[in-house]
């Protein structure tokens, strides 16, 4: 369709429609209409086309109204007509502004979380709201806390309740808003706050356990916080290499609920023991407990895995150095603390040679088989100072190297 009628903007009293026509036979006039009624008449100079704009005046607020055209040719003939349907806005009037205030100017209170009340009434019988501001200037030049309650009837008393205001002198004033409008504030008035606060307590039940061992480098501290004003608190934790913390590193969680319990992560941290301890803050007025006592923990991380340096052919005997074997034990050394065994004393292989001396890699066997790994050591071997005869000794060969290379690497 080639012509067409729809509503572009509109207020309480007025809608602006556009009219668009551009097609053949020639249109001279049309009309417009509203609910069916004759509005006004307007001649086209253009022959096949037009478009414009035009406003129907004079309407009642919040009601819904048809708007239509009617195209006519020079014979006044209809050619084509539309409509289109919507409604103006509702009026509204700004509720009045708020009265019977409360608490009264210059008052002192040892609640910091003072609820206000006054009440409130919209001239449209709307539900009201109360807008607070709080500041610490007499002029407001900078507002410290906005807040907003709940609706109320209008007629009501109303409520807005501070979430926190720590100890001083405060400025207040309220405003109503009905969803639309906002009334004037009312004056300003002063508030005193003298509440007593009290330091947060000493954490407690806290993790890890003192003396801990642990097998990683990322460490969480737990701890049940409290204040006994209930007040949100955070735990402040601080870690270090000396028991007198001269240089410790301080962490900190946000805040939470009295109560709570809270973690911390304090990072990472190499292989070593470490002091730790906590206190907690609330965040009224920033005051701290004391200390926990000192604890430590300890960090042994898993040793990385061995392999062979000294090139081989599977199946092989085994050429080893000394320095590439006394390493060899020393890495099974770290495995062994890692896993709270004590150390072993191994017989340090002097010089370098064919296959080890069976000794030596039974000594290797028996230390590693202590703790228990999930892949199995290979079995003990026979050298030749065990036997009469010579070729009855065990030959140790590559395999036997892999296995028990295998068998240390699994422990985890």
């Amino acid at each position: 369709m080639a012509y067409s009628i729809s509503w572009t903007s509109k207020t309480e009293t007025s809608i602006e429609v556009q009219v668009y026509y551009d097609q053949s036979p020639d249109m001279d006039y049309f009309y417009l209409t509203l609910d069916g009624n004759s509005y006004d008449t307007v001649e086209n100079d253009n022959d096949q086309y037009y478009n414009g704009y035009h406003t129907f005046t004079g309407l009642s607020s919040g009601t819904s109204y048809t708007l239509g055209v009617t195209f006519v040719d020079m014979n006044l003939d209809t050619i084509g007509s539309d409509s289109t349907t919507t409604s103006t806005y509702e009026s509204n009037s700004s509720p009045y502004t708020p009265s019977n205030l409360s608490p009264s100017d210059g008052s002192t209170t040892t609640d910091n979380t003072p609820t206000f009340y006054a009440d409130v009434s919209d001239p449209d019988g709307d539900s009201v709201s109360l807008e607070l501001e709080v500041s610490e200037y007499s002029d407001f030049s900078s507002i410290y806390e906005y807040a907003s309650g709940s609706y109320y009837s209008s007629g009501s008393r109303a409520s807005v309740t501070s979430s926190s205001l720590y100890n001083g002198t405060w400025y207040w004033r309220l405003q109503a808003y009905d969803g639309s409008d906002y009334s004037s504030y009312t004056s300003g008035r002063k508030l005193i706050i003298e509440r007593e606060n009290s330091a947060p307590n000493t954490p407690t039940n806290l993790s890890p356990s003192d003396g801990v061992t642990i097998k990683e480098n990322n460490v969480d501290i737990s701890a049940d916080v409290s204040d006994p004003d209930g007040d949100k608190v955070k735990l402040i934790v601080e870690v270090d290499t000396d028991s007198t913390f001269p240089s410790p590193d301080t962490y900190s969680t946000s805040y939470y609920a009295s109560g709570s319990r809270v973690t911390q992560n304090v990072g990472t941290y190499s292989d070593g023991t470490y002091y730790w301890r906590a206190k907690a803050q609330e965040d009224w007025e920033y005051l701290q407990s004391s200390y926990t006592a000192t604890r430590s923990f300890t960090i042994s991380l898993r040793p990385s895995d061995w392999s062979w340096s000294s090139t081989y052919t599977k199946g092989d005997p085994f050429n080893i150095t000394a320095t590439e074997w006394n390493n060899f034990t020393e890495r099974i050394n770290e495995f062994r603390d890692y896993k709270g065994f004590s150390f072993y004393s191994f017989s340090a292989l002097a010089g370098a040679g064919k296959n080890a001396n069976a000794s030596h890699f039974n000594e290797a066997i028996d230390a590693i088989d202590d703790m228990n790994p999930p892949t199995l050591p290979p079995s003990t071997v026979v050298g030749v100072s065990d036997v009469v005869n010579p070729s009855d000794a065990d030959d140790i060969i590559t395999d036997d190297f892999d296995l028990i290379r295998d068998s240390l690497n699994s422990i985890q």
